[in-house]
C-alpha cells in the first residue's frame, strides 16, 4: 500500500486539505485548514470529519499536533 493520506493545496483560498485514502485506519476522513484575516488578526480554521472510536480525543490531539503549525503560519504571514 502507498501514502493512506493526500494532500491538496489551493492557494487562491489559502487551504490545504488533508484526505484519508483508503487503507487508512480514518478513511473516509478529511482535514482542511484556512489561513484568513479580520482585520489585522490572523485567524487559522482546521475543520475535519472522519471516522474514529473518541472523536472528542482526536479535538484534544488535534489542538496539540496544529498548535506548531499555527505559530509557523502566524510567523510568515501575521501581522
Amino acid at each position: 500500500m502507498g501514502q493512506p493520506n493526500m494532500h491538496v493545496e489551493d492557494i487562491p483560498q489559502r487551504t490545504s486539505t488533508n484526505l484519508t485514502v483508503d487503507g487508512h485506519e480514518f478513511h473516509p476522513g478529511n482535514v482542511t485548514h484556512r489561513v484568513h484575516f479580520v482585520g489585522s488578526r490572523l485567524f487559522y480554521d482546521v475543520v475535519g470529519a472522519g471516522t474514529s472510536s473518541d472523536p472528542l480525543g482526536n479535538i484534544y490531539v488535534g489542538i496539540s499536533l496544529f498548535t506548531g503549525g499555527v505559530e509557523t503560519v502566524d510567523r510568515k504571514v501575521g501581522h
